[in-house]
């Protein structure tokens, strides 16, 4: 196998050899190193859709590092190498695993007359019996793993392909372990890299060299880069100025960061409707930010896409979510992703769902003693299915969170977060009533059941305080004489209500 190209000292320093050859060919005389980053295989899809069918097809040069001496006789031979590089006469230079073959074409300095400028052309050769054989020891890729791995030995699609490489020499193995991780950490990371903004200025803004089909279908791009490039430039920020500090100078980013994971979480789809439901959405939670100067002054692009989220779902969260970043000043956080937001809102979402509202009368003795069971039997049922998000019940008397607020406000906030209400008919409670008959009424509004809560009423209370009002009559409801029927059949209710 051969590999002809320039031969010459890079910035004086390492020895290189540069030119062209078959994709498939430095694929089999080389492999990754332990420093190199693991195959992302949406990576690989995308190098392979670009090799196959992309435009403007350009590759950098694919980097190997070869090692010369393999032992300590080669160590002669490596001297004599640069040696002879620096003396500008042809020669050949055999090793144990390659050779190389060099050629010189003189000319006087263009700087000093009496000094000359050397052109070196080199062919480097490998044995194909030594590949042949696994004895070959292989070249270290320092950069192009990725594109390198889209070769399959059973498909010979890529491997005639050419490409510009670089192989640079090391005199032996740790001169190779030494530098071979160093040039791979220069090459990825001294680099100064363009922003995301940046690329996506060119990639959205030149509709001729980026058509609005090819932003569809295009493996690299997609639909959020074509709805990203409808709704750029057409959010009016006169009209939605609270919005504007979160997206300036990142709104192409922002665009297509949140559509990507919009689509992948099937809030909205891969159509033309996507972008005017976002837009509408922007809208909304602008006027919501108008209402909060704490968001207001968000600069968190994150916090933004989180509360399009949940505008943009079927349920009316985006209340819920705004109560809690005030709450726990999330507002104050600088950076995040709506992904990991909407995340952890889940989760706090998935705790209230185990929430267990205690509806009932407070500061007395019979009615203490019904929430001391409703507390015996979840904790039964927690330690029974080792339950991750335990239920808990709650009564708003004891709740304390250090904040000022109205207590009717702080009652139907915790009724409407709680996963069931636990409503105690006992005492026809007027307060009670009105909790059952909020929830009630906040289901019907919203096209739900009203069955998220249990009815109990203790017979053995023998007044006429255990009259249930017409209205709930006719609702099942948990009647008992002794504490522990209702500890049992509260039980079984919880367990079927829960899915346990």
């Amino acid at each position: 196998m051969r590999f002809r190209g320039v031969l010459d000292k890079s910035l004086g320093n390492f020895l290189c050899l540069r030119g062209y050859a078959k994709m498939g060919d430095l694929y089999e005389i080389s492999e990754a190193k332990e420093y190199q980053r693991g195959i992302d295989q949406k990576h690989k899809k995308e190098v392979r859709e670009f090799v196959k069918k992309g435009k403007f097809h350009f590759y950098p040069e694919i980097i190997l590092g070869a090692v010369l001496a393999r032992n300590d006789p080669d160590l002669s031979i490596v001297e004599e190498l640069f040696y002879k590089i620096d003396g500008g006469e042809k020669f050949k230079s055999v090793f144990e695993q390659l050779s190389i073959q060099c050629t010189f074409t003189r000319s006087r300095s263009t700087d000093e007359e009496r000094v000359y400028d050397y052109f070196r052309r080199a062919q480097l050769t490998i044995d194909d019996d030594l590949i042949g054989s696994g004895g070959f020891e292989k070249f270290s890729r320092i950069d192009g793993n990725h594109r390198l791995s889209i070769i399959n030995p059973r498909n010979q699609r890529f491997k005639n392909i050419n490409t510009p490489f670089c192989i640079v020499f090391f005199r032996d193995e740790s001169e190779a372990e030494k530098f071979g991780a160093a040039l791979f950490h220069n090459i990825n990371h001294k680099a100064k890299p363009l922003t995301m903004e940046e690329n996506l200025k060119l990639i959205l803004g030149d509709k001729e060299l980026f058509p609005d089909d090819e932003l569809k279908e295009s493996p690299s791009f997609g639909w959020p880069y074509y709805l990203a490039r409808r709704l750029h430039g057409n959010i009016d920020y006169e009209m939605a100025p609270h919005i504007q500090t979160p997206l300036e100078n990142c709104e192409r980013t922002f665009l297509v960061d949140e559509f990507t994971w919009l689509i992948e979480a099937e809030v909205l789809g891969e159509n033309e409707n996507a972008s005017r439901r976002f837009k509408q959405a922007l809208a909304e939670i602008n006027t919501l930010y108008a209402q909060y100067v704490e968001l207001k002054e968000s600069k968190n692009r994150g916090l933004l896409g989180a509360f399009i989220y949940f505008q943009l779902q079927p349920e009316n969260l985006t209340e819920s979510f705004l109560d809690w970043v005030i709450e726990n000043h999330i507002y104050t956080i600088e950076k995040s992703h709506s992904k990991d937001l909407v995340k952890v809102f889940g989760s706090i979402l998935k705790s209230r769902g185990r929430t267990l509202f205690v509806s009932m009368k407070f500061n007395h003795q019979r009615s203490e003693n019904h929430y001391r069971i409703i507390e015996r039997v979840a904790n039964e049922i927690n330690t029974e299915f080792n339950l991750q998000v335990k239920l808990k019940p709650q009564r708003v008397d004891w709740f304390v969170d250090g904040t000022s607020y109205e207590i009717n406000n702080k009652i139907l906030k915790m009724i409407s977060d709680c996963g069931l209400l636990i409503g105690n008919l006992t005492f026809c409670n007027p307060n009670v009533y009105h909790e059952i008959g909020f929830l009630m009424g906040k289901a019907r509004a919203t096209g739900e059941d009203f069955g998220n809560f249990i009815l109990f009423l203790d017979e053995s209370v023998d007044n006429q305080d255990k009259y249930v009002g017409f209205n709930l009559a006719g609702i099942k409801q948990i009647r008992f004489s002794e504490s522990e029927t209702f500890a049992s059949e509260l039980k079984k209710n919880l367990i079927k209500y829960f899915k346990l």
